[in-house]
């Protein structure tokens, strides 16, 4: 299905970032259609998927993550890059074939409750991503700002 928007934002890989983190997914669900309380669920849970990248992939080192989205009429899909420590190193047994999808089992409820597919990617050299699809008709929980 084609995209009616495409659009990437680079970040520093700081926590810093997290309200330009969270207005870029706010945009987008907006764009969506989505109703404002979902917008702010779906901003949550895509920070946490920044911060889980800021502190995993980077730990003490200077980097810079890649969000991107993508909105088709069928689903909103944001995706999180860093060319940190591959995630299959901590997370799974084997490394995946370079660019190849693997379904994330480890992941927040937040990001679980938002996102119908979450997806890693390793890119070899160009680092891993974090592909998040929310089919658009799925209602996201209201956000729980304490968790």
């Amino acid at each position: 299905m084609p995209a009616l928007i495409q659009t990437e934002l680079s970040l520093p890989a700081n926590s810093k970032m997290q309200r330009l983190a969270q207005d870029y997914a706010r945009g987008l669900a907006q764009l969506a259609g989505l109703p404002e309380d979902q917008g702010e669920s779906l901003a949550l849970a895509f920070w946490e998927a920044c911060r889980n990248a800021i502190e995993h992939a980077y730990e003490e080192e200077v980097g810079t993550l890649k969000l991107a989205g993508e909105l088709t009429s069928a689903a909103l899909t944001m995706s999180v890059r860093d060319q940190g420590l591959p995630f299959y190193q901590t997370r799974v047994l084997s490394a995946p074939s370079i660019g190849s999808p693997a379904t994330v089992s480890r992941v927040s409820p937040a990001i679980r409750q938002c996102f119908d597919e979450v997806r890693w990617i390793y890119h070899g050299v160009e680092g891993n991503e974090l592909r998040l699809t929310n089919h658009l008709g799925k209602v996201c929980p209201p956000a729980n700002p304490r968790e």
